[in-house]
């Protein structure tokens, strides 16, 4: 029996220490403009989304940095907190010089919980 409960907690120490969770989830969604494909200089409208899915960050919600490639934001809204721990923006973006037929909008956030990222990709004309 002693040997089983040592399996046991060598198991448990294994499957916790190889599961990777992010501690933020982050959603796009397009609001307005929203294409199958996207030209130079076509402009939309989209909502990040970010779930603290630990309830509690030691980094504030406007340490979530944004990486356009291909993209320029052109305004934003302030985040908002709709319910505990779930925040939204809305960020007005223009289509630049998108490369390999693509353009992308990135969320990344930085903690030690792990942080978090989502991108938003735009298939360019």
């Amino acid at each position: 029996m002693k040997m089983l409960n040592k399996l046991f907690g060598v198991l448990a120490i294994f499957l916790l220490t190889s599961i990777s969770v992010l501690a933020c989830d982050i959603n796009f969604d397009i609001q307005n403009g929203k294409k199958a494909s996207y030209a130079k200089n076509d402009e939309l409208v989209a909502k990040i989304t970010v779930v603290f899915t630990h309830r509690s960050c030691p980094e504030g919600i406007n340490k979530t940095q944004l990486k356009p490639n291909g993209l320029e934001i052109l305004s934003a809204t302030k985040w908002t907190e709709k319910t505990p721990g779930t925040w939204e923006r809305k960020v007005k973006i223009k289509v630049t010089e998108p490369k390999g037929g693509k353009a992308t909008l990135q969320a990344v956030r930085v903690c030690d919980k792990d942080g978090g990222s989502g991108t938003l990709t735009l298939i360019a004309k």
